[in-house]
C-alpha cells in the first residue's frame, strides 16, 4: 500500500496521547481490527511513511517494532512489513476484500461518527439542521392521521400524495412528469443503488465523470462494477469523450451529474444536454441524470433535466432527485423518474428490496414541496451568504488556492496548486477541520491535488474552518521548505 493511501486511513492519529510511535502503532492496529487495513496488507517502507506522516524515520521504525512485538505484523525478507492476522475464509475473506477496495476516508461512513463541538466537519455536503423550514410541515393534520387508520403501511413505490407532489415539482422545472412515472426511494443513494441492482451485472463498466459524487463510486465498488472515467471541461462532461466511449462499447449505464456538478459545481448548458441524450440513445444505453442538486442554485436557475431535451427518449433516461440537499437529509426521501419498461423493471426490483419509505418523511416532504418556492428563497439566501464567507476567508488567508464560483450545489472545489490533497486533509484534521481526502471524488482513485469544501455550515463555522485549513497549509509549507545545508567545519 502506498503511503499516501495509508495516510487517509489514519485520521488524526497523532492526536492520541503518549509517544508518537505508540500512537501510530495503535492506530494501525485499530485500522486492521476495523477492517480498513485487512490482514496481509503490506505497509509502506519506513522512509516513505515517515515522509508522508512528516515524522522521523525512527518513529516509524519503533511503531513497526511495536506491531511486531504485539504479533500484529511480521517482516518478511523481500516483502517488507505485512499486517498479520488469522486466515480468513469464505464470507469473512470476501468481506475483508470489499473493505480493502472501498476508498479510505469515506464521506458516507463519516456521517455516523460523533464529533466534539470543537471539530468542524466539512466532509458531508448537507444542511446542518432544519432551520429555515416551516415548523408546521412536521405536524400531521387530522386528515393525514385519519389516512393512517386505513393504510397497511406498505407503499413500495411511495405515497400517492408525494408521487403527485414530486411530479408537479419536476414539471415546474421543465420536465413534464406524471405521478405514475415516480418511484419514491429512501434518499437518492437508494435510488442509485436500485438502478445499479436492476440494470448492471458484476464486472460491467459504468461511464462516470472523472470527478464525481463519492457515494456513487462506493456503490460501484460494493456492486463489483468498474468505473470508466470521462474527462470534465468548463461545461461539464466532455461530450466528445463520451461519444467515443459509447461507440467503443455500449455500457449498460452512464452516470452524470450535469446540474451543479458534485464536486466542481459546474452545470451542463441546455443545448449540450440534448446532444448528450442523443449520443446515449443512439447506442441503446441508459443515462442516469443525477439532479439531486438541481434546486440549490446560487445566481440563476439551471436548464431542465436532460430528459426534457429529448422527450421521446424516456426509455433511455432516468432522472434521480432528492429532498436531502435542499430540505433536510433526515427526511430520507429521494425519487426516480422513468417510463415504460425501464420504469417497470425498476418498480419490480424496488418492491423486492424495500417495502417502502417511512410515511412521516414522505408526508413532510409532500407538504414542503407545495411550498418549495418559499423554502428555497430562504435556503438560497443562506447559501449565498455562507459561500461568500468561505470564499472571502479563502481569498484572504490562502490566496494561492484556486477556485471558481459554482453555479450551485453545496460544495466548492479548490485546486491546491500541485500540493497533495490527501496530505492537506490529514494536516487539517490535526487542526480540528475534517475534509474528505481528494481521492474519494476521483473515479481513478488517485489524489488529485484538490479539496472539496462544503459551504452548507453557518458563516462563523466557515471562517473557523478556513483558520484550521490555513494552519494546516502553514504546516505543509514548513515541512516542504528546503532546509539550509549545515556547513562543514
Amino acid at each position: 500500500m502506498q503511503a499516501t493511501e495509508l495516510l487517509t486511513r489514519l485520521t488524526a492519529w497523532d492526536q492520541r496521547p503518549g509517544p508518537r510511535s505508540h500512537a501510530l502503532a495503535d492506530a494501525l492496529r485499530e485500522a486492521a481490527a476495523a477492517g480498513s487495513l485487512p490482514a496481509g496488507t503490506r505497509l509502506p517502507a519506513e522512509r516513505e511513511l515517515a515522509a508522508a506522516l512528516e515524522v522521523s524515520r525512527g518513529t516509524v521504525v519503533r511503531a513497526y517494532d511495536r506491531l511486531r512485538q504485539a504479533g500484529a505484523a511480521v517482516t518478511r525478507h523481500g516483502s517488507g512489513t505485512v499486517l498479520a492476522g488469522r486466515d480468513l475464509r469464505g464470507a469473512e475473506r470476501r468481506g475483508a476484500a470489499l473493505l480493502e477496495e472501498l476508498p479510505a476516508g469515506s464521506i458516507l461512513a463519516g456521517m455516523s461518527e460523533d464529533r466534539g463541538p470543537d471539530v468542524v466537519d466539512l466532509r458531508g455536503a448537507a444542511w446542518p439542521g432544519t432551520a429555515g423550514l416551516p415548523d408546521d410541515a412536521f405536524v400531521r393534520t387530522p386528515a393525514e392521521l385519519d389516512t393512517f387508520r386505513h393504510e397497511s403501511g406498505y407503499r413500495p413505490l411511495g405515497l400517492p400524495v408525494l408521487r403527485r407532489a414530486i411530479a408537479g415539482h419536476l414539471t415546474r422545472q421543465g420536465l413534464a412528469t406524471d405521478a405514475s412515472q415516480i418511484i419514491v426511494t429512501t434518499g437518492a443513494q437508494q435510488a442509485l443503488d436500485l438502478i445499479l441492482t436492476t440494470l448492471c451485472e458484476p464486472g460491467d463498466p459504468v461511464l462516470v465523470e472523472e470527478l464525481t459524487y463519492p457515494g456513487f463510486l462506493e456503490l460501484l465498488t460494493t456492486r463489483r462494477l468498474r468505473a470508466r472515467p470521462l474527462p470534465l471541461g468548463r461545461d461539464g462532461v466532455d461530450h466528445l469523450a463520451l461519444a467515443r466511449a459509447l461507440q467503443q462499447r455500449t455500457p449498460p449505464l452512464t452516470y452524470l451529474v450535469p446540474t451543479h456538478h458534485n464536486p466542481t459545481g459546474r452545470t451542463v448548458p441546455g443545448p449540450l444536454r440534448r446532444l448528450i441524450a442523443e449520443q446515449v440513445v443512439e447506442t441503446g444505453g441508459v443515462l442516469v441524470d443525477d439532479a439531486s442538486l438541481a434546486e440549490v442554485w446560487l445566481d440563476a436557475p439551471p436548464p431542465p433535466p436532460i430528459a426534457a431535451s429529448l422527450p421521446d427518449a424516456d426509455a433511455h433516461i432516468i432522472t434521480v432527485g432528492s429532498a436531502s440537499k435542499w430540505l433536510w437529509g433526515g427526511l430520507r426521501v429521494g425519487w426516480v423518474r422513468a417510463s415504460g419498461s425501464l420504469l417497470d423493471r425498476l418498480a419490480r426490483v424496488k418492491v423486492i428490496l424495500d417495502l417502502g419509505t417511512g410515511f412521516e418523511g414522505q408526508l413532510t416532504t409532500a407538504s414542503l414541496l407545495d411550498r418549495a418556492d418559499e423554502v428555497l428563497t430562504v435556503r438560497r439566501e443562506a447559501l449565498r451568504s455562507r459561500y461568500d464567507a468561505l470564499a472571502s476567508a479563502l481569498t484572504e488567508q490562502l490566496p494561492g488556492w484556486r477556485f471558481e464560483r459554482p453555479t450551485g450545489g453545496l460544495s466548492l472545489w479548490v485546486d491546491l496548486g500541485g500540493a497533495p490533497g490527501d496530505a492537506i486533509a490529514q494536516l487539517a484534521a490535526r487542526h480540528g477541520v475534517l475534509v474528505p481526502p481528494a481521492r474519494v471524488c476521483a473515479a481513478t482513485g488517485r489524489d488529485v491535488g484538490a479539496l472539496r469544501l462544503t459551504f452548507a455550515q453557518d458563516e462563523a463555522t466557515m471562517r473557523r474552518a478556513v483558520d484550521g485549513l490555513a494552519a494546516a497549509w502553514r504546516d505543509h509549507l514548513a515541512h516542504a521548505a528546503p532546509r539550509a545545508a549545515t556547513p562543514i567545519v
